[in-house]
């Protein structure tokens, strides 16, 4: 779901995963399971936070499903947060 200002909305269901309660903190949980962000230099950011202890889950890497570069990372409170760079907009899947 996309709004005018270009805030968008994703919903998912993990077809691969087992319905079993996971970790609180797991990707595939039910409900809001991270927010993004979308940058323009995924590279930089990603040494700028790194120099500022942040912990990355990988560094950043192109996506399988659209023509992104996209890393995740969470905050001090534990909430996952995922950052993407757009690499061609006109090849993006969720308008």
């Amino acid at each position: 779901l996309s709004a005018p200002d270009g805030t968008v909305l994703e919903l998912f269901q993990f077809f691969s995963h087992p319905l079993a309660k996971p970790p609180v903190h797991a990707f595939n949980i039910m409900g809001c399971n991270h927010i993004a962000y979308t940058v323009n230099d995924i590279n930089q950011l990603y040494e700028k936070l790194i120099r500022n202890g942040v912990t990355f889950l990988s560094e950043p890497m192109s996506s399988t499903y659209d023509t992104v570069k996209t890393m995740f990372c969470y905050e001090h409170d534990k909430t996952l947060v995922q950052f993407v760079e757009i690499l061609d907009s006109e090849s993006i899947r969720i308008k």
